[in-house]
């Protein structure tokens, strides 16, 4: 079945104009302490003490939201998110952001200058997204993750690696010069930009389409599993066929639509799990972004690189 055609479904879509009013519609403004963490005793009469690790409780509801290490430092989302506000003074827009289960996971979604022309209405546009958690699941990250709104699809490649910074007790001092770094993320763009249209002039003919699907997901015909013949059938007829973005001329026949037809797949069908601890919406925006769903979008567009500049090499040979 497929999804909700949005960026990252879950998320308040609401466009805030500073960081501050984001904080407080998104349901980034509470409060966060760590508290010790006790387990009982073998008997189920005493509590012990963890001498390694501390629980961070949400402070108004006495909500757990995660087991931490000693030395992890408790980072507001307001202070984590702070370098958007120098992001927003050179032009960028906050369009989304969220705190899914009970504000365990933090994301904040902006869009940057830039943007690439498919067609009427159909535009890839420069988005980054901000993340950070009080569960203990992640560091302070920020990523580059370009939008389709045609098809509703986030580009995952490896172009620019996410920006960290842990949780320690230097963690606010490294997030306050981030900024510095974010400019040099901003500039690879013009790279995404060339990627794109070195994909989009480089042809498929159908058994180079389908040998592109070998190589993202691996296998072999003659050993594949049918879970695996039937995800290559799916993203073959998305390609060929269904695909909400990948028929328009630009994208007809080429690397950058099978590239398309692998985030159709992974952001629009590709069935997401949930569980007690994870909300569908969370599990929605690790799908989009860090897991095996936005692993394969990533392999994607690797190989979606390297069989373009093969493409542009024979034709330099050729001359």
């Amino acid at each position: 079945m497929a999804k909700h055609l949005d960026s990252f479904f879950g998320l308040d879509h609401r466009p805030m104009k500073t960081l501050d009013e984001a904080c407080v519609q998104y349901g980034f403004d509470f409060d966060v302490e760590k508290r010790p963490l006790a387990f009982a005793d073998t008997e189920g009469k005493r509590l012990i003490l963890s001498p390694y690790n501390e629980q961070t409780v949400r402070v108004e509801s006495n909500h757990p939201l995660g087991c931490v290490g000693l030395v992890y430092t408790v980072v507001p989302y307001r202070d984590a998110f702070a370098p958007v506000e120098k992001l927003i003074e050179g032009g960028a827009r906050i369009v989304a952001g969220g705190a899914p289960n009970h504000g365990e996971r933090a994301y904040l979604v902006l869009e940057a200058e830039g943007k690439i022309v498919l067609a009427d209405g159909d535009d890839i546009v420069n988005r980054f997204v901000f993340q950070s958690s009080h569960d203990g699941s992640s560091k302070i990250e920020v990523r580059m993750t370009p939008y389709r709104k045609k098809n509703g699809t986030t580009i995952t490649h490896d172009a620019t690696r996410p920006l960290a910074f842990k949780h320690t007790t230097l963690v606010n001092s490294r997030v306050s010069n981030a900024s510095k770094v974010f400019d040099r993320v901003n500039k690879s763009w013009s790279t995404f930009q060339g990627a794109i249209q070195r994909m989009i002039a480089t042809k498929l003919t159908e058994k180079e389409a389908k040998d592109m699907i070998d190589m993202v997901l691996g296998g072999d015909v003659d050993r594949d599993s049918q879970r695996l013949v039937n995800i290559k059938t799916d993203i073959f007829t998305i390609y060929k066929h269904t695909g909400i973005g990948t028929q328009i001329p630009k994208c007809k026949g080429t690397v950058f639509g099978m590239m398309e037809a692998f985030a159709e797949w992974a952001d629009r069908h590709r069935t997401i799990r949930k569980s007690n601890k994870r909300s569908y919406e969370a599990a929605s925006l690790d799908a989009k972004l860090v897991s095996d769903g936005a692993r394969k979008k990533q392999k994607a567009f690797a190989v979606a690189i390297h069989l373009s500049r093969q493409a542009q090499l024979a034709d330099l040979n050729a001359v």
